[in-house]
């Protein structure tokens, strides 16, 4: 949650921020997540990535950006209501374009959609900014299991964002309905390491909220031992991060 609690509130100066982003760099997290309605996420994050790009520690190929859009921007600079039109989205698009400072996003997702707003012409204009280099891959974020499903039978997005609790395991017929009928037929090679590792992230941030107050981080619930060294590196990553900014934590979460 970088891209939104963070970078895109004021809990944090500059300064602070791009050491989040470094810091998160230097410890092999190369995937960052922001949206165009996050605040000044994407701005901040754009400058954060100039930065580091000027540093010549990392390229651009080095490092993946997912932003997400369909939220309209009102004159006085505040979020108006969702907008899956076409003429919209290639707009919101060119617009986080400009704020991230980038040629091109990695990842780009509908916010929050559902089947009604999917139409032939949004598909066209996502192949066409794919065909035109201007992003790699499109998909959707907050999925219900209904639109889940809509989209295995559907096979018309590259990817999808959903959450996911390990530990219930609810969502893991959906899961592999998705493998079979979307990833598997993937071509992109962009998306086959995260496929893999967004189903991993998903006890690492149930586990983070629920144990994280009482600085105990506890995966005995997790059976598989294959999945706990997995995700036992990730809690690393993710806790010493943490404990570096364990101000800034406690600032925004409430602790």
């Amino acid at each position: 949650q970088f891209g939104k609690d963070f970078l895109g509130k004021q809990g944090i100066n500059e300064e602070q921020a791009y050491n989040l982003v470094t810091t998160a760099l230097e410890s092999g997290i190369t995937f960052f997540d922001t949206g165009f309605s996050y605040g000044y996420a994407e701005e901040r994050l754009g400058r954060c990535l100039s930065a580091i790009f000027e540093s010549g520690f990392w390229k651009r190929e080095d490092i993946i950006i997912q932003t997400k859009g369909c939220e309209t921007l009102n004159d006085d600079g505040s979020y108006g209501d969702k907008n899956y039109s076409p003429e919209w989205i290639k707009k919101s698009i060119e617009i986080s374009l400009q704020r991230l400072g980038l040629d091109y996003i990695d990842l780009f997702a509908l916010h929050g959609a559902k089947p009604e707003v999917i139409s032939d012409e949004l598909i066209s204009l996502f192949d066409d900014l794919k065909r035109q280099g201007l992003i790699r891959a499109y998909g959707v974020s907050g999925v219900s299991d209904e639109f889940g499903y809509w989209i295995s039978k559907e096979q018309c997005f590259d990817y999808i964002m959903m959450t996911y609790n390990y530990t219930e395991a609810r969502r893991n017929p959906l899961i592999d309905e998705l493998s079979k009928n979307i990833f598997l037929n993937n071509d992109i090679e962009l998306l086959k390491p995260i496929t893999i590792e967004s189903i991993d992230l998903g006890p690492v941030i149930t586990i983070i909220k629920t144990n994280i107050k009482n600085n105990d981080i506890d995966i005995n619930i997790i059976k598989n031992k294959e999945q706990n060294e997995k995700i036992l590196n990730i809690i690393n990553i993710i806790y010493n991060l943490y404990n570096k900014y364990i101000t800034y934590f406690k600032e925004l979460f409430f602790i």
